[in-house]
């Protein structure tokens, strides 16, 4: 059975928060999730807070991108990024 999918964009500030490995596993067990982190210029957070979560997951992908967060054109990144993986399904409207 396939499951459905998530786009999931958490930004730094809200790592804290969404970083909760009870509450992602059991999304993971209906849900493939591809999990975009917008790090800001101070992140709190790097890339291997993520790992154990990562490995402990086959169907969990996470993106980390620095550029989106504060700019103009934050918007049009996060919707690049989504569209990117679901062609068809995103309608580019946040």
């Amino acid at each position: 059975m396939n499951k459905r999918k998530i786009c999931w964009i958490t930004p730094d500030y809200f790592v804290d928060c969404d970083l909760n490995y009870f509450n992602m596993h059991e999304i993971l067990r209906h849900y493939d999730i591809h999990w975009i982190v917008l790090f800001s210029k101070n992140n709190r957070f790097k890339e291997a807070d993520f790992e154990q979560i990562r490995k402990e997951n086959t169907n969990l992908t996470i993106e980390f991108f620095s550029s989106c967060v504060g700019s103009d054109s934050e918007a049009d990144c996060i919707i690049s990024r989504c569209g990117k993986h679901y062609p068809g399904q995103w309608n580019g409207k946040l």
